[in-house]
C-alpha cells in the first residue's frame, strides 16, 4: 500500500498529460552491456515513443561513478541516468516517493514553475526489485543538451576561452537562478558549474542533476544554514581545477544569507 501511494503521488506530482489525454505505464528493462545490466523498471511515457520491444539500450557511457551512471540513448539523441541505491534506506524511501530519483524529477518540476530553464525529461522508470542485481533505483532520460549547442559551463571556463567579461556574463546568469531559488525557499543540493551548462544562442543558462529541496519558511535559520552552505560549496567546489577569479568570488558570496 506504501509502495502503491508513492508511486500514484508520484504520478500525480511529475507525469503530464500527454496531448492524446493518454497516460501510458508499462514494463520496460534497460540494458547496458559493458556492465552486463538488464534490470526492469515500471516506466513512465511523457514525449519519447517507448521502443516496440520495451528494451531500451545505453550507446555509449559517460560516465559511472558511486551515485550515478550516465549514459547515451536513442542512438545519442538523448542522456540516460540511471540512479544507484547507496545502502538499504534508499530502497525504503522509495516507497514514499523520497528517494534521490524522485527528487531530481520533482526537482527538475519545481524549478520550471519558478522560471529557471532545466533540461527536459522526457521519460521516467521506477526500479521494481532491489538486490544485487537490481542495483539502480530507477531512470530517467533527458534531452542531450550538447545537441542543441549548450555547454557545460565548468569546460566553458576551463577552456580560457572567455574574456573576463564573459566569465562574469554567465555567472551573473546563473547567479540570477540562484536568487531565484533562494526568494523561492529552494536550496540546490549539488550546486557546481557541472550541473550548469551555458547556451550561448540563447543567452541563458540550463540546469541538470535538479535535486533540490524547498524550505516552506525561507526566512528560517535552518533554510539560511543550507542554502548558504551550497552557495560556500560552489565557491569553493572546483579550486583544485579551476581557480575562480576574486571578484566571481565575491558575486557568489553576495547571496549568503544572515544566520
Amino acid at each position: 500500500m506504501a509502495f502503491r501511494a508513492g508511486l500514484i503521488t508520484f504520478i500525480r506530482y511529475w507525469l503530464p498529460e500527454p496531448a492524446d489525454g493518454i497516460k501510458l505505464m508499462m514494463i520496460t528493462y534497460v540494458k547496458l552491456p559493458w556492465l552486463d545490466v538488464s534490470q526492469a523498471f515500471v516506466c513512465f511515457r511523457s514525449s519519447r515513443r517507448l521502443p516496440e520491444n520495451g528494451i531500451r539500450t545505453a550507446d555509449q557511457v559517460i560516465i559511472d561513478h558511486t551515485p550515478s551512471t550516465v549514459a547515451m540513448t536513442d542512438n545519442g539523441l538523448s542522456v540516460l541516468k540511471l540512479i544507484k541505491a547507496r545502502s538499504w534506506h534508499e530502497y525504503v524511501k522509495t516507497l514514499w516517493a523520497h528517494s534521490r530519483l524522485f527528487k531530481e524529477v520533482q526537482g527538475n518540476r519545481l524549478l520550471t514553475r519558478l522560471g529557471v530553464h532545466v533540461a527536459a525529461i522526457h521519460e521516467v522508470g521506477i526500479g521494481l526489485l532491489p538486490g544485487s542485481r537490481y542495483r539502480y533505483l530507477g531512470y530517467y532520460i533527458m534531452e542531450d543538451l550538447a545537441s542543441v549547442g549548450a555547454q557545460e559551463v565548468f569546460e566553458m571556463f576551463l577552456s580560457g576561452g572567455l574574456t573576463p567579461e564573459e566569465r562574469i556574463h554567465w555567472l551573473d546568469l546563473i547567479l540570477d537562478d540562484l536568487r531565484t531559488m533562494r526568494d523561492a525557499g529552494v536550496v540546490f543540493s549539488d550546486c557546481h558549474l557541472n550541473n550548469v551548462f551555458a547556451h550561448p544562442l540563447k543567452q541563458h543558462v540550463i540546469w541538470i542533476d535538479t535535486g533540490v529541496t524547498r524550505y516552506f519558511c525561507p526566512r528560517s535559520r535552518k533554510f539560511a544554514r543550507k542554502f548558504n552552505y551550497s552557495i560556500r560549496r560552489l565557491a569553493d567546489y572546483h579550486d583544485q581545477h579551476l581557480m575562480l577569479t576574486l571578484e566571481e568570488k565575491r558575486r557568489i558570496l553576495a547571496l549568503l544569507l544572515p544566520e
